[in-house]
């Protein structure tokens, strides 16, 4: 083939000249060529510099591994100590009261505590009437004893982590139990032809506190009118209040007065 064309015969028409004079003209072919070997080159030194990132990377996961490695023993220990400890608050169990050994301070803490769970819970839940808790209950010191008791087991029955059965068990058995000593301590004695305590009376000939301690609530009539219906009345704390302050500060000037622990 002749022509002015023949001898790009494949196409490879000659492209414009790069540079200036001095340099052959480049075909398609050659600059394809050119061009996909800068593509190349570029290619390899973006896939150099992301391997440079993945080490940095690897040996920063490799550095936090290690690091971790080295705080999951600690871990794991503070976690069997924190197990360890709230075992043993779930097991401990509510210190009980002992009246006589308490100091007036203690003693003033437990009779604030014992009248907001009495007011709050056996009367506010629990729905105690007068007939089950007397207004002088706090004069009457087997009284005083029977309520802190169920206090105590009230706590631990219902402390986060108690056995269900405990709560159960306070309901359907301590509750009833202390209940029925109430009645007993604060009603009349065997054989005896005294009427026991009721709204408007107080009646405990074997107590230690004065005779003249029990006040009867302002509302009370004075000759006993109604009594049936004023003892199913919940035992609200304006009923018992005052006998309740009574006793309180009967108990702390004992206290205050009392021979300390191997006194002669």
């Amino acid at each position: 083939m002749t022509g002015p064309n023949a001898d790009n015969a494949n196409g490879d028409d000659p492209l414009p000249e790069r540079g200036g004079r001095g340099r052959s003209p480049l075909t398609r072919a050659q600059a394809r060529d050119e061009l996909l070997a800068r593509l190349a080159a570029q290619v390899r030194t973006a896939q150099a510099a992301t391997e440079r990132r993945l080490d940095t990377v690897e040996a920063n996961v490799a550095e936090s591994a290690d690091l971790l490695a080295q705080a999951l023993p600690r871990i794991d220990t503070a976690l069997d100590q924190l197990a360890a400890l709230a075992e043993r608050l779930d097991d401990e169990p509510v210190a009980p009261v002992s009246w006589p050994t308490l100091t007036v301070d203690e003693a003033a803490t437990v009779w604030a505590q014992l009248a907001y769970w009495t007011d709050g819970v056996l009367v506010g839940w629990y729905r105690l009437t007068r007939a089950q808790l007397p207004d002088c209950w706090a004069l009457h010191r087997p009284v005083l004893l029977e309520l802190t008791w169920l206090h105590t087991t009230y706590r631990e029955a219902h402390t986060p982590g108690a056995r269900a059965g405990l709560a159960a068990d306070w309901h359907t058995r301590w509750l009833p139990a202390a209940l029925s000593a109430i009645t007993a301590a604060t009603g009349p004695a065997p054989g005896a032809t005294a009427s026991g305590c009721r709204p408007g009376h107080h009646h405990d000939p074997s107590s230690p506190l004065p005779a003249g301690a029990y006040t009867a609530p302002p509302d009370e009539p004075a000759d006993g009118r109604h009594l049936e219906g004023r003892e199913r009345l919940l035992a609200r704390r304006e009923f018992w209040q005052a006998n309740y302050l009574t006793a309180v500060d009967l108990d702390r000037d004992e206290r205050e007065h009392r021979a300390p622990p191997g006194a002669a």
